[in-house]
């Protein structure tokens, strides 16, 4: 069972960094952390997982079935050159 809650040393472990690097990311506020007592870092185990997952990326297959069904279903918001136009000139109109 995974803990609540991983220190520095656990989540180098769990993500597979260096000490720098889960500083770099406690530091720049990339994950959120508690500091109980005002020394210790703790990270909440879910919220790291969300992280991670916040930052996949497709596999190629992924994104060319993506393209295949755009092509084959187009979805109704498609670039509208003439209101996109109109926009503009109304909000030139506006400014002058």
């Amino acid at each position: 069972m995974l803990k609540a809650f991983l220190t520095v040393e656990d989540l180098c472990i769990y993500l597979g960094i260096s000490k720098s690097t889960a500083y770099k990311l406690s530091h720049n506020n990339v994950l959120p952390k508690y500091c109980p007592g005002g020394k210790k870092i703790l990270f909440k185990t879910e919220e790291v997982e969300s992280y991670v997952n916040s930052h996949r990326i497709a596999s190629v297959d992924e994104i060319q079935r993506s393209i295949d069904e755009e092509l084959m279903y187009p979805s109704s918001l498609h670039y509208n050159k003439r209101k996109k136009v109109t926009k503009s000139v109304t909000l030139n109109a506006k400014l002058s």
